[in-house]
């Protein structure tokens, strides 16, 4: 299994610089074919790349600065296909704006206040308020992902973060079928926890620590793919592939059953799907591999890899 996921990182991390990565752009293309890009699609892939280890960080520290300039000019972001702000493409930029540690203080405070005027009133976000003010546990990961690699002050905490908090504890339930959007959520309240512990009191431990645990590993197929739940927006990144990956990415942080079969039947999935380049947004239907979905394979196995060397040396 170790000697898989390594061969996959190198194939997905090769991938990402050789056949995605526009030098003279500073940004990273949807597919070798399509050479469109958004801060979404950039930032999954330095996330990515980042993660991978030193040769990663050795290669953001070298383009750090083509990287920063395109975040810069393409300012105020929007996503591919896209002519208006939304919060997936704020929480992507402020987040990648945070791995280069650029620092223009207009500009992401900008961001942050677009985020907080965008948060609906039940506490969660949607792609946009002009889009739906239907809060989705989705883009609601992303904005406090956000937010909370920029901003952690007592302000944030009591008018945008304690309610994100409670629309993610109000609404766990409900996503108990839907293993991607029920991980994220799972994986975002521990991010909180960390981050803001010194504001969390007994009170709302207890309701943490009584977060229900499903049996997630019933909605997986034999082929090691995930069962699809529903697109939160129209796009080819929410079919089964990604929400796969996903999982993949999401389990590994979270779930201590990690010597299990369920990642060895995604290995195999992994295996089969290659595309060379990549792997695409839609195993049954796409013959071409996507930054995308190759950036959450690497984020997966790597978290993966990390997550069970842990493992093994307890």
């Amino acid at each position: 299994m170790w000697d898989m996921i390594t061969e996959f990182e190198k194939k997905a991390y090769d991938d990402l610089i050789a056949h995605y990565w526009n030098p003279s752009r500073g940004n990273f293309s949807f597919s070798k074919n399509e050479k469109v890009s958004s801060p979404s699609i950039t930032t999954a892939c330095i996330m990515a790349i980042k993660g991978y280890g030193a040769e990663g960080e050795k290669w953001i520290k070298k383009n750090r600065g083509k990287i920063k300039d395109y975040y810069l000019t393409d300012y105020p972001w929007m996503d591919a296909g896209k002519h208006y702000q939304n919060v997936m493409a704020m929480s992507f930029g402020l987040i990648g704006l945070d791995i280069l540690e650029a620092q223009n203080k207009k500009i992401k405070l900008e961001c942050i206040n677009f985020l907080k005027e965008q948060q609906n009133e039940d506490g969660g976000w949607s792609f946009t308020k002009m889009y739906s003010e239907n809060s989705h546990p989705y883009f609601t990961y992303w904005a406090l992902k956000a937010l909370i690699a920029n901003e952690i002050v007592d302000e944030t905490w009591e008018n945008h973060i304690l309610p994100a908090l409670e629309y993610c504890l109000g609404t766990i339930r409900s996503h108990a079928t839907h293993p991607t959007t029920y991980l994220m959520i799972r994986h975002i309240i521990k991010i909180i926890q960390e981050s803001f512990h010194v504001f969390i009191d007994e009170k709302l431990e207890k309701r943490i620590k009584n977060i229900p645990i499903y049996k997630i590993e019933r909605h997986q197929y034999q082929t090691g793919a995930w069962k699809p739940e529903p697109a939160v927006i129209n796009s080819a990144y929410f079919r089964k592939s990604i929400f796969s990956l996903k999982n993949m990415y999401f389990l590994s942080q979270l779930d201590e059953r990690l010597v299990s079969d369920k990642y060895q039947k995604m290995l195999n999935w992994i295996e089969k799907n290659y595309l060379n380049p990549g792997w695409p947004s839609d195993s049954e239907a796409s013959s071409i591999g996507v930054s995308w979905t190759t950036a959450y394979i690497l984020m997966g196995l790597t978290s993966y890899k990390n997550a069970l060397k842990l493992y093994l040396e307890d």
